[in-house]
């Protein structure tokens, strides 16, 4: 855990100097092929301290949403795209296919040091408009949240996707809507739901 916190802080200095000036996000997929280590790592640092610290009523602290080895292999399956400023990584998203006409994303993350830069908005945007080109007539999400508390940080997630055009569809427990992996909500540190969301795109 020291070596992923390690890693994380190592490139905020580098990132001080884009923090206060006009900046170009630019999204793109990440290829293992080209994807150097010390990038993979930072990619992967910021989307385990930003659930770290957003989901600690969830499940708890310090916790690994997903292991480096699984990341990569998202990775592999061309499913992770990237979010860059000036060439260092600020956050990342996965695209993957449910049906022949729907797509969900998930795994969003953004460097929580650089937020209101839009960089939540503009790995949304890249995505759904790579799903359209791929067919989807839908986009879906969930938003895992606890049940008897909602924080701040989910109440603004809430009213993000909201404003992106994402509507409230239906509520599932963990072991509804993720049987293949039901065991994972026994990590859980309080009952929580998720919220489901879908977005017309055609």
């Amino acid at each position: 855990m020291l070596i992923k916190v390690f890693c994380y802080f190592k490139f905020i200095f580098d990132k001080q100097n884009i923090n206060n000036k006009p900046h170009v996000i630019t999204v793109k997929q990440l290829k293992i092929e080209s994807l150097d280590e010390q990038t993979l790592s930072q990619v992967y640092a910021i989307l385990i301290h930003a659930y770290a610290e957003t989901e600690v009523e969830i499940w708890g602290q310090n916790h690994i949403r997903i292991s480096k080895q699984k990341f990569t292999t998202l990775i592999e399956r061309n499913e992770i795209f990237g979010a860059f400023i000036e060439n260092q990584p600020v956050g990342s998203v996965r695209l993957f296919k449910k049906t022949s006409e729907t797509f969900s994303f998930g795994l969003l993350s953004a460097d929580l040091n650089m937020q209101g830069k839009g960089i939540g908005n503009s790995l949304v945007s890249h995505i759904e408009t790579v799903a359209k080109q791929k067919g989807a007539t839908y986009m879906d999400i969930e938003i895992l949240k606890a049940v008897a508390l909602e924080t701040p940080f989910k109440k603004k997630l809430k009213k993000w996707y909201t404003k992106l055009g994402y509507s409230f569809t239906h509520s599932s427990s963990f072991t509804e809507l993720k049987p293949t992996i039901a065991e994972k909500a026994k990590n859980l540190v309080q009952p929580c739901v998720f919220d489901c969301y879908q977005k017309v795109l055609r």
